[in-house]
């Protein structure tokens, strides 16, 4: 019998689909004991999942190739609840976010039980994947007032345009981060301050991979003061206070202490230049001594992070600059679970989907970019992009292992539209490219080329994607490989989207041999927000990344099917 639990959600999600499909059905009334509107704002997203034979390899933190079976990752059901509700009457607003993981036949329960089972059915694996959960991952209650924002249970929070704090939802990663505790935010004018207190709060269960993520509570303190100079300039300043994983184990608390200053200057002379700084400093105190940071003797400066961007508009040319220095500014991030858990994220002034081999701690340089608009060319318009990026890194730099690298990072591509927009080519092309200054070679070596088109006939449209990576990364001796990805598309507007995907896997690192995976999806919208969306096929392992957070994702193949009920 199904635990009363899944009963319950799947009778809410039934209820929701009949609100959602009725007729003149609303969200929103005007209750005479209020003074403004009262909204309700549901969202539940009900997945069934069925994996066919999967890739063995993939990602299972410490563990060596020849501990995994063909059997480790096929052959199981998986269902995934997520229930968002939002409640707001006037200046008050109530939210939840209910999560319900149900497994079922996984490859414990198929072999781990046997005479002889796997290598791979240890105790220690037993009670961290395949647990069937529920939890409530989100709860808060905000106030808003025209002097003040209050904000009890879990909040978002970046301060220092991410270098001192960044906690927010990363789905493309499989991440989702909050603080639980309590944020005050007061704006008096041209003053702003916030205040936060509370502990980290990321997702109990990795969706991706089934891995329980018991993280620490650890605790983070937080401020920041703002103040508009003559309505021209933003002045920051900031603080955050973070006590280490397992630190109260010791009798002296190990904690990171980070504060900075920045400006923002958004509009300089009618908006043709913008500039941006920041300046931020870390310290680590682990068993009551100084270990990272200014003022630990005979190690210079250390623990610093300084950013700078401009950008200036003239006619149709756009031009950026950024500058980065980063000394021995290790990110605060635990990475022995399915995913990291990061507390901040200092801009990478990279590609958004660039592998960053290594990391952004321990990196100085710049990068440079232009886009020209040339505007109407007879029946298309044309913009063109260049950059060019140059970094210095020393990450990991020890007397075991040391490390100089040199990085070149350069693409260009261009934009092009016509029919007034209802069709689009875009495409980039460029490398990023790591030399080992110390061995005097090639270190790590990826070329892209990424082409996008696009074209609409009234309600119907049609589109495709290309992606070539040409990898190339040295660990003993120097791999080379290639990634491709590929997919069609169709739509329907608003009622129907089917695409095909293709995608070839040739990391040797991950199969002995290449792989030519094929997938399809389709997704019908019975209203605006209402939709089942179906997927079958394959898709490949290996690294995916956003912003310069990157994470082995596991490789897929079977069946998911999805429900998606807004009211």
């Amino acid at each position: 019998m199904a635990p009363p639990f899944l009963i319950r959600h799947v009778a809410t999600t039934v209820i929701l689909l009949a609100l959602a499909l009725a007729p003149g059905a609303a969200a929103a009334w005007d209750l005479p004991w209020t003074d403004g509107e009262v909204a309700l704002d549901v969202t539940d997203t009900f997945t069934y999942t069925y994996f066919f034979n999967n890739d063995p390899r993939e990602y299972l933190p410490n563990q060596r190739d020849d501990q995994l079976d063909r059997l480790h990752d096929d052959k199981f059901h998986q269902i995934f609840n997520k229930l968002d509700v939002t409640l707001s009457m006037g200046e008050v607003r109530v939210g939840a976010r209910l999560d319900l993981h149900l497994f079922a036949d996984t490859p414990f329960a198929q072999h781990c039980g046997a005479d002889k089972p796997p290598s791979w059915c240890k105790p220690e694996f037993a009670h961290i994947r395949y647990n069937n959960t529920f939890a409530a991952e989100q709860l808060y209650l905000l106030i808003t007032r025209p002097s003040f924002d209050l904000t009890l249970g879990d909040f978002y929070a970046s301060f220092g345009k991410g270098i001192a704090l960044h906690v927010v939802q990363l789905d493309e990663v499989g991440q989702d981060t909050t603080i639980r505790g309590g944020k005050m935010h007061i704006h008096q004018g041209n003053l702003g301050f916030i205040f936060l207190a509370g502990v980290f709060n990321a997702l109990e269960l990795d969706k991706l991979s089934g891995y329980d993520a018991p993280w620490a509570d650890e605790p983070v303190l937080g401020a920041r003061l703002e103040y508009r100079v003559l309505d021209a300039a933003i002045l920051g300043a900031h603080t955050v206070w973070v006590l280490r994983e397992d630190s109260s184990k010791t009798s002296d608390a190990e904690h990171d202490a980070i504060w900075g200053v920045g400006f923002d200057v958004p509009d300089l002379w009618d908006g043709l230049l913008s500039l941006s700084g920041e300046l931020n400093f870390r310290q680590t105190v682990a068993g009551g001594e100084l270990v990272r940071g200014p003022g630990r003797e005979g190690e210079g400066l250390d623990g610093v992070a300084a950013y700078a961007s401009a950008t200036l508009n003239v006619w149709d040319l756009t031009a950026l600059a950024e500058f980065k220095y980063y000394n021995e500014f290790a990110l605060i991030s635990v990475d022995e679970r399915p995913y990291s858990h990061m507390y901040h994220l200092p801009p990478t002034l990279d590609r958004k989907k660039a592998e960053i081999k290594e990391g952004n701690s321990d990196v100085t340089g710049f990068r440079l970019g232009l886009d020209y608009a040339l505007g109407e060319l007879g029946p298309v318009e044309l913009v063109l992009m260049a950059n060019y990026g140059y970094f210095e890194s020393w990450e990991r730099e020890t007397e075991v292992f040391p490390a100089d690298y040199s990085i070149h990072s350069a693409y260009g591509g261009f934009e092009l539209s016509w029919a007034e927009g209802t069709g689009q080519l875009n495409a980039n092309a460029g490398m990023r490219r790591m030399h080992d200054n110390i061995n005097d070679e090639l270190f790590h070596d990826v070329v892209h080329l990424e082409v996008s088109v696009d074209q609409a006939f009234g309600n119907h449209g049609i589109g495709a994607r290309f992606l070539l990576l040409d990898k190339a990364f040295r660990v003993v001796m120097l791999n080379e490989w290639q990634e491709l990805e590929a997919s069609l598309s169709y739509s329907w507007s608003p009622y129907l989207t089917v695409s095909l995907t293709y995608e070839r896997q040739e990391d040797p690192s991950l199969e002995p041999e290449p792989l030519n995976l094929f997938g399809a999806s389709i997704r019908g919208y019975i209203t605006g927000a209402t939709y089942v969306n179906l997927r079958i096929g394959e898709n490949r392992a290996g690294v995916k990344c956003l912003n310069g957070i990157c994470r082995q994702v596991p490789a897929f193949s079977g069946v998911e099917a999805t429900l998606v009920v807004r009211y």
